[in-house]
């Protein structure tokens, strides 16, 4: 099945709920669908196969589209539905929504852990990160927020580095791109993780891993188009 074809990349849509309720539900196949929160649990034990979708299928949309799974789970098609200055809004057919800024997942909805917001204290590294940037590059703190469990204003520190470069084949398309890892550490959490990005000369973060809230497996996410 495929998806409906009410999405559209528009500024001003309607809440998530609303959104969802209105255009992702009504004749919406799940075809592509990132888990919802029960099935998310079920797929970190189990695992599951991606979705079937190949790069005809996803150039068959004009929407900026992107393939996301969190742990074992499958790799799955969100669309882009809302662009709000430089967080863009990415919602599944069935209500879970991500939210990046610069290639970073800042906040998440319909998750079994949300991530609320994320405040960066001298802004995020990411933003125009080269290798020649690392050489005096410091650690950064970020705050971050999580409603499911009541943890408001903790920091996060994380410290980049860098691992190489890799060409990403992208159902067609490929990248050249730079490699960097993340080690991100939070004292306040009880909570130490290892992210990774793919950044392409743009400076386009075209794939990433991101561990978004402690004892929560990490999403994966590649950018389509």
């Amino acid at each position: 099945m495929r998806f409906c074809r009410l999405f559209r990349l528009r500024r001003g849509l309607p809440t998530l709920g609303a959104l969802l309720l209105s255009l992702l539900l009504t004749g919406c196949g799940g075809a592509s669908m990132l888990a919802s929160s029960n099935q998310a649990l079920d797929l970190v034990i189990n695992g599951m196969e991606d979705a079937p979708f190949d790069r005809a299928y996803v150039d068959s949309f004009p929407y900026a589209m992107i393939a996301a799974k969190i742990g074992l789970g499958p790799r799955s098609l969100l669309v882009l539905g809302e662009v709000k200055g430089d967080d863009y809004y990415w919602y599944s057919a069935d209500r879970v929504l991500l939210i990046t800024r610069h290639g970073r997942v800042v906040a998440t909805g319909g998750l079994p852990v949300d991530l609320v917001a994320t405040r960066f204290r001298d802004g995020d590294p990411l933003v125009g990160l080269t290798k020649d940037a690392l050489v005096d590059m410091q650690p950064s703190v970020r705050i971050v927020d999580y409603r499911h469990k009541n943890f408001i204003g903790m920091p996060v520190t994380s410290t980049l580095s860098y691992l190489g470069r890799q060409r990403l084949d992208m159902m067609g398309p490929q990248y050249d791109t730079e490699m960097f890892e993340e080690e991100v550490e939070s004292d306040f959490l009880d909570w130490q993780a290892t992210n990774r990005f793919w950044i392409d000369a743009s400076g386009q973060v075209r794939k990433s891993l991101q561990h978004y809230a402690p004892g929560e497996k990490p999403i994966q996410i590649e950018v389509l188009k």
